[in-house]
C-alpha cells in the first residue's frame, strides 16, 4: 500500500482531510472478535505494543492514568498487542500486572501497524476522532504532554492551532522517519516479488 507522503509530516491539517481508520478486526483477551469501527463516536487512542518492548511497558501506566482522566470525556484507549500467538498468555498476565483499565487486543501485526502509517517501530500510537478519522500519530514512547495536548485539542472547539500530526521520538528527524517508511515499502515490494517475509521491528 503506497504511503501518502503529503500526510506524513503535515502540520495544522484539518481533520476532514485525513484518512479514516481501517476497520481493523482483532481479538480481545477472551478471544472474542473486536472491531475498531465499534468505537465510532469516541476519541480513540490506539496503541501498538508488545510485552517484550521496554518503552511500551514504561508508557502503559500513563495510559491507565489518562483513561481514568479522559474516559468520562469520551476518550477510549485501546492497546493492540503484536506478540506472536505462542506467547499471548503473557499479554493477559501483563494486563493484570499493570491493572489495565481499557481494552487489550491481541493478534496485531506489523502490516496492521503500517496500515495506520505508523511504520513498524514499537510503541506507536494513532489517535482517531469521533468520526473514525486518524488525526494524530505518535512514534515511540508517548508522553503526558504530547497526549494531553492532542486530546484537549480534539475535545475543544478546535479554534486553537492544531498540534503537529506526527510526533517523533527525540533524536529522530523527519528525514529519518521518511527513510524508515520507505524501507517498509521496499520490504513489502520485495515480499510481493519473492513471496518472502520481509524483515520488521515487529515480530510476525
Amino acid at each position: 500500500m503506497p504511503i501518502l507522503t503529503a500526510l506524513l509530516l503535515g502540520v495544522g491539517l484539518q481533520a476532514d482531510s485525513l484518512p479514516p481508520a481501517p476497520d481493523l478486526q482483532l481479538q480481545g483477551l477472551k478471544k472474542v472478535p473486536v472491531r475498531l469501527s465499534d468505537y465510532r463516536g469516541k476519541i480513540v487512542v490506539f496503541n501498538f505494543w508488545a510485552t517484550w518492548c521496554v518503552p511500551c511497558r514504561k508508557e502503559m501506566p500513563l495510559f491507565v492514568e489518562l483513561q481514568n482522566e479522559y474516559g468520562p470525556k469520551g476518550v477510549q484507549f485501546i492497546a493492540a498487542s503484536t506478540d506472536p500467538a505462542k506467547v499471548r498468555k503473557k499479554v493477559k498476565k501483563f494486563a493484570k500486572q499493570y491493572k489495565i483499565n481499557f481494552p487489550v487486543w491481541t493478534g496485531a501485526t506489523a502490516d496492521d501497524q503500517d496500515g495506520f502509517e505508523l511504520g513498524t517501530l514499537l510503541p506507536s500510537t494513532a489517535i482517531f476522532d469521533t468520526n473514525g478519522q486518524r488525526v494524530f500519530r505518535i512514534i515511540g514512547e508517548a508522553s503526558r504532554e504530547v497526549l494531553t495536548k492532542r486530546l484537549n485539542y480534539l475535545l475543544s472547539n478546535r479554534s486553537d492551532s492544531m498540534p503537529n500530526e506526527l510526533s517523533l521520538p527525540p533524536g529522530m528527524t523527519e528525514e529519518h522517519w521518511e527513510e524508515h517508511l520507505m524501507g517498509v515499502e521496499e520490504d513489502e515490494h520485495e515480499h510481493e516479488q519473492h513471496a518472502e517475509a520481509p524483515g520488521s521491528e515487529v515480530p510476525s
